[in-house]
């Protein structure tokens, strides 16, 4: 029993950090530039679909857990001033 426990925990140390890893959040900082967006979101589990600059922010079509998500991010400040999830039509790789 003891060996079990113990297994139990190392395996939910090193799991625990991935789930908390794999979001980001309104409010967060992502970065100001394209590159810094990337690394960011990549790193926090996103595979980015595609990333647009419209007037001072930037609109990033990123996929996490299967769901298509719009983040909409200050160029000014790195923010991520809104997330909203997708329908899969709305990124398109033109």
């Amino acid at each position: 029993m003891n060996t079990l426990l113990k297994t139990t925990l190392v395996a939910a140390a090193v799991i625990a950090p991935t789930w908390v890893m794999a979001s980001m959040n309104a409010g967060d900082v992502a970065g100001k530039s394209e590159a810094e967006i990337r690394s960011s979101l990549e790193s926090a589990g996103y595979q980015i679909k595609k990333i647009e600059t419209e007037d001072d922010e930037f609109e990033v079509y990123a996929e996490l857990n299967g769901k298509l998500y719009e983040l909409e991010i200050s160029a000014n400040t790195g923010e991520i001033t809104e997330i909203e999830l997708e329908d899969d039509e709305e990124c398109d790789d033109d």
